[in-house]
């Protein structure tokens, strides 16, 4: 099964999220985000401020732009050189690699990419996902860029209850699907500064969070003492502050030009 996800980036105190399909536990698509964000400051640097103010939001089955394709076409080919026995699931992958002009949706479009982020700069689009923040039970994990202050949010989602958790806490949760109850929107877990990250933040969240859900984890994990004591001390270390405010800053989509 698929671990659903979000990512995205904050520039002047407003959120621009997007929806991911596989793969968005701390070793995936946290990882994927922190690295491309790395590769962004190194080709961007000082602008990379105005670059993200620069990214447009837009509904899901928006039709791709031409530099949308292009920007996809590009990267969809330096992952098959990458790995040349790659393939991609989806035919929209495919046909951007042949085809000058697409119809296609950006949704469709960016579902194979693993750059993403990469993507939403060059091609300056994004899918709007804010909504899907709000889903407790499908959003299992979200990373966000915090561009104004240097850091690294990262969300849980599993809420069941209400919290004060991060900045989407009080958005109103997505209506029950057969289940009896609503699900949460997603709660922030943890902030870091971009600086601090290492090659063990992912494991070290993984660990600290599924102690924080579940006291019996460490058997289930087979870790050791040492190791739940470092993964807890992380997380309180970066853990999240209440959030107070009454609403959250959403950039809101537009329509594809």
């Amino acid at each position: 099964m698929s671990t659903r996800g979000a990512y995205g980036i904050k520039i002047d105190g407003c959120y621009k999220i997007s929806y991911n399909h596989f793969d968005s536990y701390p070793a995936g698509l946290g990882v994927a985000i922190v690295e491309q964000w790395r590769r962004l400051i190194d080709e961007i640097g000082t602008e990379i401020a105005s670059a993200a103010r620069a990214v447009r939001l837009y509904p899901k089955d928006a039709i791709a732009s031409d530099r949308a394709a292009a920007a996809a076409r590009a990267l969809l080919n330096s992952q098959l050189a990458n790995d040349p026995t790659g393939s991609f699931q989806h035919d929209a992958a495919r046909e951007a690699l042949h085809r000058p002009t697409l119809r296609v949706s950006l949704r469709d479009l960016v579902r194979d990419i693993d750059d993403k982020m990469i993507f939403a700069f060059q091609a300056g689009a994004m899918t709007d996902g804010f909504d899907f923040m709000r889903d407790g039970l499908m959003c299992e994990w979200a990373y966000v860029i915090d561009i104004d202050t240097s850091a690294l949010e990262i969300y849980r989602g599993f809420c069941r209850d209400p919290h004060l958790q991060g900045p989407f806490a009080k958005l109103q949760p997505l209506e029950p699907t057969g289940l009896g109850r609503a699900y949460y929107p997603v709660r922030q877990v943890a902030r870091v500064p971009l600086g601090s990250l290492d090659d063990e933040w992912p494991d070290l969240i993984t660990m600290a969070v599924a102690v924080n859900e579940d006291p019996s984890a460490p058997e289930h994990l087979e870790a050791s003492a040492h190791d739940v004591v470092r993964a807890v001390a992380f997380l309180e270390r970066h853990s999240f502050c209440p959030w107070t405010a009454e609403s959250s800053a959403v950039c809101a989509p537009v329509t594809m030009r």
